[in-house]
């Protein structure tokens, strides 16, 4: 039931471990997120667990519920969301110096993709119902190298809170590195570097109303972390593919679209719209009564491609012989239609006769064959009718001697 339950979101959690003194303490942070169209709800988390020799405990920590909406703008992918953090409890375990007390606030967050790699930054601002009011500004940025099977990445987050005259700072600078070869989940290992002067002035944090719990800021920790694929695969930014689709008047017209790899779409109103990865796409453009079109995009950034089909037409048949003027015998000649992209046509050289599909139109043919002089003529192709066509060449003096 739990898995069925976690299966309908994205998810993470990520383990570590670390010792103070004789405190052995483990942390568990976790969000599960739900993506719909362009908005996103999340619930995210801590539970952190203490043991020592004189007992031990456990106790949630920063617990924060968000939603809101998520765009791309220009290939920056925007996202605003309004949070609320919950309180829950003072008790020792709580971790990342947690306020007890209820705290509303708003997440920012831009998203882009420089060649291979995926950039994300994202700022919060939260204030605490408390006396006097105390407030929190974090601060996050992730850099994932080449997102694929195998990724590399570089976080950095930091977190101020201050209030009244006090206020404390705390920063960590993480690699990591994520491995995500299967359906249902991803795996990530990285250390937690501190990168500000350890957090030992916990007095003046109680003094702001913060609460410490039984650590302070331990100067690296290891994590292990799991996640969903889907989560993990949402860092590539999709990018926006517009298809517009017009007849030969220009007017729009409904089709049917079909994507390599991807599945057919149907057209309405002359237009579709898609979010896909960068990459080379091959597609076909069915339309009643038109002319397939076979064309293939290259997509790096947001493409709008306008598409034009042609209506069939009905096409005449040209047929006829090429022989000899004096003697009647069929040639093995060759036929250049100059008007219908330098189409040739060779006969037979057995029956000297040749065929030809072409539509409707006029055209001018020139006839040559080894020995003989050329010829030249002009001639109309009319749709569903055959239009014959006999050459006589005449042999150059002395050839057939």
């Amino acid at each position: 039931m739990i898995l069925l339950f976690i299966s309908l979101f994205q998810y993470n959690a990520s383990f570590n471990s670390f010792k103070v003194d004789t405190l052995y303490a483990g942390d568990i942070e976790f969000s599960l997120t739900k993506e719909v169209s362009r908005f996103k709800g999340f619930i995210e988390g801590g539970i952190g667990c203490d043991f020592s020799p004189s007992g031990s405990g456990i106790g949630f920590y920063d617990v924060t519920i968000g939603g809101g909406v998520k765009r791309d703008v220009m290939g920056i992918g925007f996202s605003l969301f309004p949070l609320i953090k919950i309180p829950t409890g003072d008790n020792g375990t709580l971790r990342k110096f947690s306020i007890d007390g209820y705290g509303y606030g708003i997440e920012v967050g831009l998203e882009t993709r420089v060649f291979s790699s995926c950039l994300g930054v994202n700022a919060r601002f939260v204030e605490f119902e408390t006396d006097p009011n105390i407030r929190e500004i974090s601060f996050n940025t992730k850099v994932n190298f080449n997102p694929d099977t195998l990724t590399f990445g570089l976080n950095f987050s930091f977190e101020r809170f201050f209030g009244r005259s006090h206020s404390i700072n705390f920063a960590y600078l993480s690699p990591n590195v994520t491995l995500c070869r299967w359906r249902l989940f991803a795996l990530t290992l990285g250390v937690d570097f501190r990168v500000t002067r350890e957090a030992t002035m916990l007095p003046e944090l109680q003094n702001v109303g913060v609460n410490t719990g039984n650590i302070g800021v331990p100067p690296w920790k290891v994590y292990f972390g799991i996640s969903s694929a889907e989560r993990f695969k949402k860092d590539r930014r999709l990018i926006l593919l517009r298809v517009i689709l017009l007849n030969e008047e220009g007017i729009p017209v409904d089709g049917l679209l079909c994507l390599a790899d991807s599945g057919s779409f149907e057209v309405k109103d002359g237009e579709i719209q898609f979010e896909l990865p960068d990459g080379i796409y091959p597609m076909s453009i069915y339309v009643k009564d038109c002319m397939p079109v076979d064309t293939t995009i290259i997509l790096k950034s947001h493409t709008e491609l306008l598409l034009n089909v042609s209506q069939k037409r009905a096409l005449g048949i040209l047929e006829g012989k090429v022989f000899d003027t004096e003697t009647g015998e069929p040639l093995s000649a060759r036929l250049f239609v100059k008007n219908s992209e330098g189409r040739i046509i060779d006969t037979d050289p057995s029956t000297g006769s040749y065929r030809a599909i072409l539509p409707p139109g006029d055209y001018i043919i020139r006839v040559s064959a080894e020995g003989y002089f050329p010829r030249t003529s002009l001639t109309e192709v009319t749709a569903s009718n055959l239009t014959a066509l006999d050459f006589e060449l005449l042999p150059v003096q002395g050839d057939k001697e």
